[in-house]
């Protein structure tokens, strides 16, 4: 027993097993990154711009992505999407592309993420990343979203993303205003 007490007293005197004046450096800047996403994700006067949320930077993805899935309020959620389309990255843009995807998700998150999306990933990919939001049955607000995305960001295969789901669910597909934005684009010179 007594050559274990010698020993950590040895450790210590060395400064073994203690926190050196980096580590507690880094444990300080976490816990403020953590603090200012918390501040960041909560009811706040004004919104937080993509500019803020980049200046968290990477270390922050997984804080968002944590509060993407485990945050009770989907407000919150929808800001953790806002968070991450904002700073970008692989790991950023498979969180938002699945919160896009997830029907459990409430609408709020979803409209979020699907945004999120027509940020982080090319023009010409986002048809077939958004394509089965807008297959989807029962959910109108969120291929409106989709489609507005696409008629915005997709180019001519976004609208014409639009136009098969258009047709495909006929009168009840809710697509009006995008079909009418794709009429348009193409008309203008």
């Amino acid at each position: 027993m007594r050559s274990v007490v010698v020993v950590a007293a040895l450790a210590l005197a060395a400064g073994e097993g203690t926190a050196g004046p980096a580590t507690a450096r880094a444990a300080d800047g976490d816990e403020e990154l953590r603090a200012r996403v918390r501040a960041y994700l909560g009811p706040i006067e004004e919104p937080v711009g993509p500019e803020r949320w980049r200046d968290l930077g990477a270390a922050a993805v997984p804080m968002l992505e944590a509060a993407l899935l485990e945050e009770p309020l989907p407000s919150r959620r929808a800001r953790a999407v806002a968070g991450l389309a904002a700073i970008g990255g692989a790991r950023a843009q498979a969180a938002v592309l699945s919160a896009a995807r997830d029907e459990a998700q409430p609408v709020s998150v979803r409209a979020a993420a699907i945004r999120g999306v027509a940020r982080l990933a090319p023009p010409d990919d986002l048809p077939a990343l958004l394509r089965p939001v807008l297959q989807e049955a029962g959910a109108p607000r969120l291929r409106a979203v989709a489609a507005d995305v696409l008629v915005r960001h997709g180019g001519d295969e976004g609208c014409a993303a639009v136009r098969a789901a258009d047709a495909a669910r006929g009168e009840r597909s809710g697509l009006a205003a995008a079909i009418a934005a794709c009429d348009r684009r193409r008309r203008s010179p």
